[in-house]
């Protein structure tokens, strides 16, 4: 294989929302890590309350031909740029994007939260975006998630960057935009492009996590209608189709109707306890399966049915910061 000469080494632009007060973000030690040379590569921490906004405003000041998103606490694997800069060499290919698996604990609720992630029952079409599902492939929302995405800076000035109207589900809106907006590029998702995530360490953030993704997606459909944004939103409907159905047949009706879920549920409880690693959350996943999706259901009756609609948030500052290598 030929070698690449400088000039043919993209400069990647790492942009990483922070809280105002986090000194040094969890996956710095990741990031000090990354085999790219250094003067290839810009950091830029956008100090801020509203991820999009710090986003955007980090774009404004950023050089590189590539942008890559991340969350503060994203842990990219030491080849992270090394496998995500070949797939730019198409002209086509405008972004990639990789999976987010969880950072590897011995706590309970993380690996709890981890089983749901990564169950086909628990987050549907989604499990893509938290484990490495199939081959590399044109992607969509569905496999593609902000903490792990990388996009050539131009088009995303061409889009006009995320909308700051929406948090969570800024992302989703992004790529339903982008798809519109370039049908002959491509986003691709490369299951080989890692960076790692903790997940929540309680069940009170979790579901709070799951009810934000409900209430933002029924945000992201009043902002933007569409076909498959509708097909979301019919969760709406499963309370009012249960609560009619005993009204009018009673308990029994109502039960048959849930036996396929329960017996779905229980499917995954038996994976758990042959699987040697989840064994002790097969009495559990059930359960937090079923919390989730009525957590985001409640998510997506408050988001639709909000008095106030969404609207451009308040101006708050933003502050940048170009980090240097500690090692």
């Amino acid at each position: 294989m030929r070698k690449q000469s400088r000039e043919e080494v993209p400069i990647f632009s790492i942009i990483i929302p922070v809280w105002p007060g986090d000194d040094r973000p969890y996956g710095l030690d990741y990031i000090d890590n990354l085999n790219w040379p250094r003067e290839r590569l810009e950091i830029i921490l956008a100090r801020g309350l509203q991820p999009c906004r710090q986003r955007n405003q980090a774009v404004q000041q950023a050089t590189g031909d590539i942008l890559v998103f991340f969350d503060d606490d994203s842990c990219p694997e030491p080849d992270y740029l090394r496998r995500l800069a070949p797939n730019f060499s198409d002209t086509q290919v405008a972004g990639v994007g990789g999976p987010n698996p969880a950072v590897p604990t011995e706590r309970y609720i993380p690996n709890l939260v981890d089983a749901v992630f990564t169950s086909r029952i628990g987050v549907l079409s989604k499990r893509a975006r938290y484990q490495p599902v199939g081959r590399l492939r044109e992607g969509c929302d569905s496999d593609l998630i902000f903490c792990n995405f990388a996009l050539r800076r131009e088009l995303y000035f061409q889009l006009g960057g995320l909308d700051e109207r929406l948090c969570p589900n800024e992302e989703n809106e992004f790529f339903e935009r982008f798809h519109q907006r370039f049908p002959d590029k491509k986003l691709l998702y490369d299951p080989h492009v890692i960076a790692c995530e903790p997940r929540p360490e309680t069940i009170k953030l979790f579901l709070k996590k799951m009810f934000g993704y409900g209430r933002g997606r029924a945000r992201q459909f009043k902002i933007r209608p569409s076909l498959w944004g509708a097909f979301h939103m019919l969760g709406c409907l499963a309370p009012i189709a249960i609560v009619t159905i005993a009204i009018i047949g009673g308990f029994w009706p109502v039960l048959y109707l849930f036996t396929p879920y329960i017996a779905l549920l229980l499917y995954i409880a038996i994976c758990c306890l042959i699987t040697n690693n989840r064994r002790s959350l097969a009495f559990s996943i059930g359960p937090a399966i079923f919390a989730t999706h009525i957590t985001y259901v409640m998510g997506l009756w408050k988001g639709l049915f909000e008095f106030t609609e969404p609207s451009s948030q308040p101006e708050t500052s933003v502050e940048l910061e170009y980090y240097k290598f500690s090692v």
